[in-house]
């Protein structure tokens, strides 16, 4: 392909290039030097002004100036919306506050909570003036708090001591505390009896609470329908995006089987309610403006989808990017992909930012353009007469393409990989087709039951295609080699690998072999790393004091060995939250990898092999004991240690303890409540012992 060709390609995306230097400016602002609010703002209105001044003085000689004032213009757009972007809040965190709010979601319940999600609308301060505020917040409610749980769109008084989100205090854990202050939660706080007064209700809109009422509606009559249990978790996670009755299991299944994606409701579900309205109202095209009457009506339906669903970021650009198709399509217009997939995220990013970094958002464009440009080449390497294998073909070379470019992002996020996602992909698609059918056909039964027993056969039959999907999933997860895990990629290999790909379409493009070369060596570099980053797992001895509240983990790795000292050997799921990334680098796939001894155990008794003995680890020539419970009393002589770690099971005080050892430095593990062992750090402290307190400080990590 000659470069006037590839120039003229993208004279017809325009939208791709103006995407580009403004999400060059929000990754500039967000990640990289973030420039102060007047600077950005300056340069803003200067370069709006030259663009001006350029268009109307310039002369034809000089044109190529106002492509580059153009991006820069669009470069510092980027800059200036990021900086709009609210980061932190505005109640006053640590301090004893009454708020006045509105409940913006279902409340949720646990055992001993029930979780509202809250719009803080006023607070009163300590000089007792109420503020005006617009700010999410989480409350937790315990269960004996209130006769009658507020419902959504009430308005509550509250006497809350709001609490900011915790960051992350494990090696690469997943930053729970800041998804949710990109997502304008700042706080959270628990609330005691009697603190807590509803003192309106239907605050919110309807556009706010119809849909959740049209959802619990459905989900109602499914239930009463006799869809329930797994069937009834996954329809409502498939068709409305709502994961709250999945179990971990589950979940686990459709990962293993790559399949995790269909369960959040996306371009895949937002296309085939598109397709099916299209048609069924073929046959208005047969009507003069038939074609404009078809459109509006398949728009007016996936919006209300959209209202449905929550309106979540995947279903949004879904429903954004199949708008302008839809639009295009009623007058007759042909569209460029490319320029509707960036139009669809220029407008998301305009109006949200904080989009470009979420995973969701990159995974689905990575998907859809790479479908978009591979899908073709692959699809062309074989040809079928007969229909079904070549349905089947189109469907492995859809995998395929999506694959291709969602690899790099997911491997690095999530640190597997399904090897059976071609199996999966072929024999989940027609069901999740049929569910989807049913769940539209279902609607009008759920509000309108006007025919007897069709709805019941519609939404059995519903129920049946979710149990055949349940039942291919977990086919697919039971075969050998299901999934790859422990794949530990770091951000550089990540680009290495992005280049790569694009390289490749590139070659793929224009046909020259350069861009091929560029491609193989990319990845070459990016395997080199690898090696290098598995020759740094084999020669590894690192020491984990792991941070989670209320227990004691304490982590020994030597090479692609080690074992874990914890409360109890049965390790329970929420510590792989903790800690499953922080395996992976090491080498692992879990704390499950790991030979477990029970602390009170090694704390008596003699484990050679792991080099315990009552209570001392030898470990990488380092001598680390571990305090459990230990009687009073001095040693005649103390003992020297390098690292001692403390447990809430030791009684003994500090200066005890430093009466029978002799540490380096003392690591306060998070078994310990808070209060005690900041009161501990500062004793130790005070004898010029070196402390660290996980619980504030985060996990204790030390190589040798």
């Amino acid at each position: 392909m000659r470069n006037s060709e590839i120039i003229e390609k993208f004279r017809t995306a325009p939208f791709v290039r103006l995407m580009l230097p403004m999400s060059a400016g929000i990754i500039f602002q967000g990640q990289l030097f973030p420039l102060k609010l007047g600077a950005a703002w300056l340069c803003l209105t200067f370069f709006a002004l030259m663009l001006l001044a350029h268009y109307r003085l310039v002369a034809y000689a000089w044109r190529w100036c106002f492509g580059l004032l153009a991006n820069l213009f669009l470069f510092f757009f980027g800059v200036a919306i990021m900086q709009n972007v609210k980061l932190e809040g505005e109640l006053p965190v640590g301090e004893n506050i009454y708020v006045a709010a509105i409940v913006a979601g279902d409340p949720s319940q646990t055992p001993k909570f029930t979780k509202l999600d809250v719009t803080v609308t006023a607070y009163c301060d300590s000089a007792e003036v109420w503020r005006e505020v617009n700010e999410r917040m989480t409350l937790y409610l315990r269960n004996d708090s209130m006769g009658t749980l507020p419902l959504l769109g009430d308005k509550l008084v509250a006497r809350v001591k709001p609490n900011a989100n915790p960051p992350a205090k494990n090696p690469y854990e997943f930053d729970y505390g800041s998804y949710l202050r990109k997502r304008g939660v700042f706080s959270a706080a628990f609330i005691d009896a009697g603190s807590c007064v509803v003192v309106s209700h239907n605050n919110l809109p309807l556009w706010k609470t119809a849909p959740k009422s049209i959802r619990k509606t459905l989900l109602t009559y499914f239930a009463q329908q006799g869809v329930v249990g797994e069937e009834l978790a996954v329809l409502q996670a498939l068709t409305l995006g709502d994961k709250s009755l999945l179990d971990s299991d589950l979940r686990q299944s459709y990962a293993a089987a790559g399949a995790l994606h269909i369960l959040a409701v996306s371009g895949l579900h937002v296309g085939i309610i598109s397709m099916i309205l299209g048609f069924f109202l073929k046959v208005l095209d047969r009507r003069k403006y038939g074609r404009i009457m078809r459109g509006v009506i398949v728009l007016l339906c996936m919006w209300s989808y959209a209202l449905v669903a929550g309106l979540s970021p995947s279903v949004l650009r879904a429903t954004i990017m199949f708008t302008v198709l839809t639009i295009g399509n009623m007058f007759s217009r042909s569209t460029n992909t490319y320029n509707t997939l960036a139009f669809s995220a220029f407008l998301i990013c305009a109006f949200d930012p904080l989009s470009l970094f979420d995973a969701g958002f990159q995974l689905s464009y990575a998907a859809v353009l790479s479908i978009v440009f591979f899908h073709p080449y692959i699809y062309r390497q074989l040809h079928f007469k007969r229909y079904l294998p070549d349905a089947v073909w189109s469907l492995i070379s859809v995998s395929l393409a999506a694959n291709i470019g969602t690899l790099p992002i997911s491997v690095y996020m999530f640190h597997q990989f399904p090897i059976h996602f071609l199996i999966t992909n072929i024999l989940v698609n027609i069901p999740t087709m049929v569910i989807m059918a049913g769940f539209l056909l279902t609607l009008p039964f759920a509000f309108i039951p006007a025919i007897p027993y069709a709805g019941w056969l519609v939404a059995t039959g519903t129920s049946l295609s979710v149990m055949l999907l349940n039942f291919l999933i977990r086919f697919v997860e039971s075969l050998p080699y299901a999934l790859i895990e422990a794949l530990w990629i770091t951000p550089l290999q990540t680009w290495l690998m992005l280049f790569a790909i694009l390289a490749l379409a590139f070659y793929m493009w224009a046909k020259k072999a350069k861009f091929f070369i560029l491609s193989l060596s990319l990845m070459a570099v990016c395997l080199s790393l690898r090696v290098v980053d598995k020759h740094r797992q084999q020669q590894q001895a690192v020491m984990t004091v792991y941070s989670i509240r209320n227990v004691s983990l304490v982590s020994f790795v030597n090479g692609s060995r080690g074992f874990a000292l914890c409360d109890s050997v049965d390790v329970p799921n929420p510590f792989n939250f903790n800690v499953k990334s922080h395996m992976t680098y090491l080498g692992f796939s879990s704390l499950e990898s790991l030979d477990r001894i029970a602390l009170q155990e090694a704390s008596v008794k003699e484990f050679a092999e792991q080099g315990i003995c009552r209570g001392f680890v030898t470990f990488a020539g380092k001598t680390v004991k571990i305090l459990c419970s230990e009687a009073a009393g001095a040693l005649q002589t103390p003992i020297d240690v390098d690292y001692l770690i403390l447990t809430s099971s030791c009684k003994l005080r500090p200066r005890q303890i430093a009466a029978r050892y002799r540490p380096q430095q003392v690591i306060i593990d998070a078994s310990m409540p808070t209060y005690l062992a900041r009161r501990q750090a500062s004793d130790f402290e005070e004898m010029g012992i070196a402390c660290h307190n996980v619980n504030e400080a985060g996990a204790f990590v030390r190589g040798f």
